[in-house]
C-alpha cells in the first residue's frame, strides 16, 4: 500500500469509526468522483478535512495516516520491483488503488442502507 493509498485508508477507517457522517462521507465522494490519481485523490482528502474546520477530526486523521504507515515501513514480507523498489503488497495480492477503495465503501454504504430499508418496510 502507498502513501497515498493509506490516505484514503485511514479516511476511510474514520468514517467507519463514526468520525464522519454519512453525509459528510458522501460528498467527499461527489467532490473527488472524476479523481482517479492516488495522489490526486490523497491530496483532495486533506483539503477536504482542512475545510471542514475540525481539529479533532484532523488529528485522528494524522493519527490514522501515521499508524497505517508506520505497519508499512516494518512489513517484512516486502518483493523488490523496477530499480530494486520495494513492494508494499504481498505477492499475488492486487493493490487497491484509492479510488478502488472508495467506490468499495460507496458500495458496501449503499447495500447496508437499502438493506435497513427493507428491513423497516413492512411485509405486505
Amino acid at each position: 500500500m502507498s502513501i497515498s493509498v493509506a490516505s484514503t485508508q485511514a479516511l476511510i477507517n474514520l468514517y467507519e469509526a463514526g468520525m464522519i457522517s454519512q453525509q459528510s462521507f458522501n460528498e467527499f465522494n461527489q467532490q473527488t468522483q472524476d479523481l482517479e490519481d492516488d495522489e490526486d485523490i490523497a491530496e483532495a482528502i486533506e483539503d477536504w478535512l482542512e475545510s471542514q474546520n475540525n481539529s479533532q477530526l484532523l488529528q485522528a486523521y494524522e493519527n490514522q495516516l501515521r499508524e497505517l504507515t508506520a505497519s508499512i515501513s516494518t512489513q517484512s514480507e516486502t518483493t523488490l520491483g523496477p530499480g530494486n523498489s520495494k513492494s508494499q503488497t504481498p505477492v499475488g495480492q492486487p493493490n487497491p488503488t484509492s479510488r478502488e477503495l472508495i467506490d468499495n465503501i460507496m458500495i458496501k454504504n449503499k447495500s447496508s442502507v437499502d438493506n435497513t430499508d427493507s428491513q423497516s418496510k413492512p411485509q405486505s
